[in-house]
């Protein structure tokens, strides 16, 4: 990674340029402020998506002036505001190509045979806005959609006529706005069909982009402020290195991160950052497991394996000792150190079955050293249990105690 290694020596000296509007460098001074740009620099990537046959630096420099401008607004009204302009321009850009084309979790529907008629789609959305009663709701709007998709794609084509397209069109509409207005709060309705309206006479790329920019950066930057970047409360949010970040990823400015370097820096930065976190949270059970198996290893009953596990024979078994390929039927009852029991077949009274090798490491060892028909009661290190994952019941680093009692042994279907 060409420029990483400076982050947390010391500060980075590359600064704004204060000539420019889209700043693609920042000063870092902490690990957080260098996460804050990279996760900058990866929405930026992610957003082109957004995009499509729109790709480029004009259209790009129109969002970054929106989600700089939106990135510290929570004003409700602002928002709101923003969000209606926004599902209008979604609106219009679903004909903006001259024809009706849906997509639905039937598949997409329509082609160039379904020509939009943009003054009776306008005419039609303002009905809706107002309201009023039309030919279709939405499931008949579909259901003539449909059929008539199917006509037009059959072995024997059909053309359609023009009192076809025009209710193709009313029907595309009514399809295309459902739930519009019944997720508004009726207070808020009058103020999102004005900005709704305002929404549709926007023409231009660079106004709709500058919208879209606003809306993203408002709601990202709440959730961002209150729960950290991400949702790491540990990284907190700098609004001012994050949109350098965006900025640079948007507008291809590879001075600290390449494309190639985000994906592998994130993912091993979050990934020692959490197991910080976990250590620092459940370290205490890391020792109050080693603290236990120190003493219990001095009684006589117990034997203590090269690998650190250790066992209890309550009942010697004289059949044959499984191996990691095989498939076992056992009873087992499984505590924590203090007692505490997270799962038991023998409470529950069936069998479990499974392979030898599919367990926890200490139970694949243990297994293989028991005949059939013995009962071991084991102690396992965290190591050889679940580590450092939490799976609920059972928190990071805890050693565990299980009463196994192997039942038989079931080879696997392919060796019988």
């Amino acid at each position: 990674m060409k420029k990483l290694s400076f982050l947390f020596a010391a500060a980075v000296i590359v600064m704004f340029s204060a000539c420019n509007s889209y700043p693609t460098t920042a000063k870092f001074s902490s690990e957080v402020d260098s996460l804050n740009y990279a996760f900058g620099v990866y929405f930026g990537n992610n957003f082109k998506r957004a995009f499509g046959e729109d790709t480029t630096t004009t259209n790009y420099k129109a969002f970054l002036t929106g989600f700089k401008s939106g990135f510290k607004v929570v004003d409700e009204k602002e928002k709101d505001k923003a969000d209606a302009k926004n599902a209008a321009i979604s609106f219009t850009d679903s004909y903006k190509d001259g024809y009706l084309f849906y997509r639905s979790a039937y598949g997409s529907m329509g082609d160039s045979s379904f020509v939009a008629n943009k003054k009776l789609i306008e005419q039609t959305i303002n009905d809706v806005l107002a309201e009023k009663e039309l030919q279709f709701d939405n499931q008949t709007a579909f259901q003539y959609y449909y059929k008539l998709n199917s006509e037009v794609h059959d072995s024997v084509p059909k053309k359609l006529t023009q009192e076809q397209i025009d209710s193709l069109n009313v029907a595309f509409v009514v399809m295309r706005s459902s739930g519009l207005l019944t997720r508004i709060d009726s207070a808020k309705k009058a103020d999102f069909v004005k900005n709704f309206k305002q929404g549709l006479k926007i023409k231009s790329n660079s106004e709709k982009y500058k919208t879209l920019g606003f809306l993203q950066a408002a709601s990202g930057y709440e959730f961002f402020n209150k729960s950290g970047v991400v949702g790491d409360s540990t990284i907190t949010l700098n609004p001012t290195i994050f949109i350098a970040g965006l900025n640079a990823g948007m507008l291809n400015d590879t001075t600290v991160f390449t494309i190639a370097e985000i994906d592998e820096y994130l993912r091993s930065t979050m990934e020692k950052r959490q197991k910080a976190q976990v250590e620092k949270q459940f370290g205490a059970n890391r020792k109050a497991g080693d603290d236990f198996l120190v003493e219990n290893a001095k009684r006589e009953s117990v034997k203590v394996t090269e690998s650190g596990l250790q066992y209890e024979i309550l009942k010697e078994g004289k059949g044959t000792k499984p191996t990691e390929s095989d498939v076992v039927k056992v009873h087992y009852h499984g505590t924590l150190i203090d007692g505490t029991v997270f799962d038991s077949s023998v409470e529950r009274g069936e069998p479990a079955t499974f392979g030898v090798g599919q367990v926890i490491k200490g139970w694949t060892e243990a297994l293989q050293l028991m005949p059939t028909g013995s009962k071991w009661k084991l102690y396992i290190p965290q190591e050889l249990a679940y580590g450092e994952k939490n799976t609920g019941s059972i928190k990071p680093f805890s050693a565990l105690i299980f009463e196994v009692e192997l039942l038989e042994i079931e080879k696997p279907a392919e060796k019988k």
